[in-house]
């Protein structure tokens, strides 16, 4: 599914592919706060961005297959 890094809502398949989203809205879509999210940058854990001036911008597209990779790795509970 994608989403809108604006509004985190869903959007079609194929829209907002080059969509750049900023920190705040990173952070919104990751669900931490600014400061969990500096911490992350810090550590070199966060996907690659770029600068724009003193601002950091990331591409949705960048940010979403980071964020399935990370969701790959993670061991899924069983239910019994």
């Amino acid at each position: 599914m994608k989403v809108n890094a604006n509004t985190c809502k869903p959007s079609r398949k194929g829209e907002n592919m080059n969509e750049l989203m900023g920190s705040k809205q990173l952070a919104k879509y990751l669900g931490v706060s600014m400061r969990t999210l500096d911490t992350l940058d810090k550590k070199g854990e966060l996907p690659s961005g770029f600068r724009v001036g003193h601002l950091r911008r990331w591409r949705l597209e960048d940010v979403e297959n980071w964020v399935n990779m990370r969701l790959e790795k993670c061991p899924v509970a069983t239910q019994h």
